[in-house]
């Protein structure tokens, strides 16, 4: 066994034994990892404070977050999982719910903002020839009206919200069924003796949580791969990636790598162990391509959300210039 000569310190740092450097090139990436996670959203969280609006994030987005989070949160509780298990499912909770505080809150504003001003009984527009024109406030409502593509992803019926209960419990149960993995597959060891025998009823018991545990966790992958589908399309659609942190994604790809990396330089790897977390390892490799498709994304909007920006400062200077008052020199 290779003895580390700063195995002291790691043990004092970390809370276990190192066996080589690939062991401790693995504890090294797995912190990084959670580094990464516990300020991915953050960025996101003062872009949206910044611009008082959140209308860059995809609703959906969100919702597979949250019910993601929420799943790994309870797991943690059911299953007792360490203290800073817990505290770290339940501070990404947090995350995830002022994000959609943030979310609602600025939609709202803006929805009560447009009303107040349509229902405003005095008049808005001056007269100048046979043309009318709006004041610069009314067209701006009239602009925000006009690009609020995310009423369409906001829209709560009965239908979304029954699919975002049953995908929480698939994730739940993901998160529940693989919680105790590695305890099973120790017990079922213990049980068996590393003999070939027929398996008795108590380790059939054992082995069905486990291989539910495994096909859910595939779902929650699916599921968590898929959640970055609909921010794509919300970009596509808006021709812009305007309101969303580029911090945010390049957090989320640090996590991914570096959760990878753990996994894969971790020396006590075995087959079983590998096939265990197979599911998760796939989910993060997996995200790291369609991050790369919202890295394109914000490239290639970039030139044309700086030309739409030079466009709209143009028009309003132009209707802000068009509605002064006119006045007329005396001869």
């Amino acid at each position: 066994m290779q003895r580390l000569i700063f195995n002291g310190f790691m043990q004092s740092l970390f809370g276990s034994c190192v066996y080589g450097y690939a062991d401790a090139l693995s504890i090294f990436f797995g912190y990084a990892s959670i580094f990464c996670w516990l300020n991915a959203q953050v960025p996101q969280m003062l872009e949206n404070y910044k611009l008082k609006s959140a209308d860059g994030l995809s609703l959906y987005l969100l919702y597979f977050w949250l019910a993601g989070d929420l799943g790994n949160m309870f797991s943690c509780v059911l299953n007792h999982q360490l203290p800073f298990q817990t505290y770290l499912a339940t501070y990404f909770v947090c995350t995830d719910l002022i994000l959609l505080y943030q979310y609602f809150c600025y939609s709202s504003n803006k929805t009560a903002l447009c009303t107040d001003k349509f229902n405003t009984p005095h008049d808005t527009s001056v007269e100048h020839g046979d043309e009318e024109f709006v004041f610069p406030e009314e067209y701006a409502c009239l602009e925000l009206t006009k690009t609020m593509e995310d009423v369409n992803y906001g829209t709560m019926n009965s239908n979304s919200s029954r699919k975002t209960l049953f995908m929480g419990l698939l994730l739940f149960g993901c998160r529940f069924g693989f919680g105790s993995t590695t305890a099973l597959l120790s017990t079922t060891a213990i049980n068996s003796g590393g003999s070939t025998a027929t398996a008795t009823a108590e380790e059939v018991l054992l082995q069905a949580p486990l291989t539910l545990g495994w096909v859910l966790a595939w779902i929650c992958t699916t599921f968590y791969i898929v959640s970055r589908v609909p921010q794509i399309h919300k970009n596509h659609k808006r021709h812009s990636t305007q309101g969303l942190s580029l911090a945010l994604f390049s957090f989320a790809v640090g996590g991914n790598v570096t959760y990878a990396l753990s996994i894969i330089l971790h020396p006590g790897r075995t087959r079983e162990s590998f096939m265990e977390s197979l599911p998760y390892l796939s989910g993060s490799l997996g995200t790291l391509f369609l991050d790369a498709v919202i890295f394109g994304q914000f490239l290639s909007y970039r030139k044309s959300a700086a030309v739409d920006n030079t466009n709209a400062q143009m028009a309003v200077t132009r209707i802000s210039s068009l509605s002064r008052p006119l006045t007329f020199s005396s001869q």
